[in-house]
């Protein structure tokens, strides 16, 4: 067996400029047949421009390139056995205010406005401040100790201290108003998939704050490809139903084979926007009750029996036969098989008498003869007709 994932990495948000940030991989994966410590790992971003990820042994560790914002796809490859294992996740960098303030309020802004509580210093812009005096600049703009003037950024500063927390926010004592944009398109988050007694996959995503702009479309993504997206034509794309921050959806396992990704996606009227893709494995079908466990594997979930044909088996007891349909099928305890069709309700055979099946309804024999165009054709010995 080769690796597999315990402990799926969380999504990680930073706001720009931001240090290294640091994740330990000691328990993200674990391999049954070897040495956890031995397994080898590594990294990868989709978007170097913005942060790169580097692994040195169990530590990865993401580099913030500076004055960037936006949102990246992390990778980690763990090795093992000559078999691999993939954990994805995101990183979303955020834009912060451009005005930056030192201890002495000595340090211009973005627009070049130089304030000094002690002294007047001259900006590009001929705006002259002082905390005792005001000055009238060349523009016919007035600023005087108790006036609160607007910048371009949109953001109100009075003459009070500006502070800069930890975290590299950026606030005053009177706050900072951030004027939304309301023409963004949507920012999705893909949640964990579930895998339902009946079969089928629960899909899961969020919607991220993105300013007022209603959403058209919601929903996901599956796909063999780590990027697929909207216009992939391999994919499958199930549309979600939204409940406040959450949506979600229903969907049959894909013929992907045991492995697959999903993404979540929304769409308003400015455009789109993907969440990042998360690996689906199929977790193993056969069980030691399983009545088809000895028949031949095939691709994508398909068994292949010596005496019944070919067929795949669900969770939930349907299988879809090649020839018969679909079928809900529970072994009798000996070697034989109860199969219920809604054309033809309960039938009975095993090893020793199929193409011969025993059907409840009539109590009598019939015969599978072939099957055309999807349709199954029998022989009833009872009316000595084809059905």
């Amino acid at each position: 067996d080769g690796p597999v994932v315990v402990n799926t990495i969380s999504d990680l948000s930073a706001n720009e400029d931001a240090p290294n940030a640091t994740i330990n991989l000691a328990n993200v994966f674990n391999d049954v047949d070897d040495d956890n410590a031995s397994i080898g790992k590594s990294a990868v971003s989709d978007n170097s421009g913005l942060v790169t990820a580097n692994v040195v042994g169990n530590l990865l560790t993401l580099h913030f390139l500076p004055d960037q914002n936006g949102t990246a796809t992390i990778t980690v490859t763990a090795l093992s056995n000559g078999k691999t294992v993939y954990d994805v996740f995101s990183v979303t960098v955020s834009e912060v205010n451009g005005s930056y303030v030192d201890a002495n309020m000595t340090i211009p802004d973005q627009n070049g406005t130089f304030v000094n509580h002690n002294d007047t210093y001259p900006d590009a812009n001929g705006t002259f401040v002082d905390s005792n005096v005001t000055y009238p600049d060349a523009n016919g703009s007035y600023v005087d100790a108790n006036t609160t003037m607007l910048d371009q950024n949109g953001t109100f500063v009075d003459l009070n201290d500006t502070f800069v927390d930890s975290n590299a926010t950026y606030s005053e004592h009177n706050e900072t108003i951030a004027l939304a944009d309301s023409n963004s398109r949507p920012l999705a988050r893909t949640l964990q998939v579930e895998l339902n007694s009946d079969g089928r996959l629960t899909l899961k995503g969020r919607i991220l704050p993105d300013g007022d702009t209603a959403l058209i479309e919601v929903g996901f993504i599956l796909s063999r490809s780590l990027f697929a997206d909207l216009n992939t034509l391999e994919a499958v794309r199930v549309e979600g139903t939204l409940s406040g921050d959450i949506f979600t959806a229903s969907s049959a396992v894909p013929d992907f084979g045991k492995r697959f990704y999903y993404r979540a996606y929304a769409i308003n009227a400015e455009g789109n926007n993907l969440g990042v893709a998360k690996l689906f494995v199929m977790p193993e079908l056969v069980l030691p009750q399983a009545w088809w466990a000895n028949a031949d594997e095939a691709e994508a979930g398909w068994r292949i029996s010596s005496w019944f044909g070919t067929f795949r088996p669900y969770y939930n007891g349907w299988i879809y036969h090649t020839d018969l349909g679909w079928l809900y099928a529970q072994p009798d305890g000996v070697e034989g098989l109860w199969l219920w069709s809604e054309g033809q309700g309960w039938l009975w055979t095993n090893p020793d008498s199929y193409r011969y099946l025993y059907r409840a309804s009539t109590s009598g024999w019939i015969y599978f003869l072939k099957s055309k165009d999807g349709r199954a054709y029998f022989y009833n010995y009872a009316t000595g007709s084809v059905e």
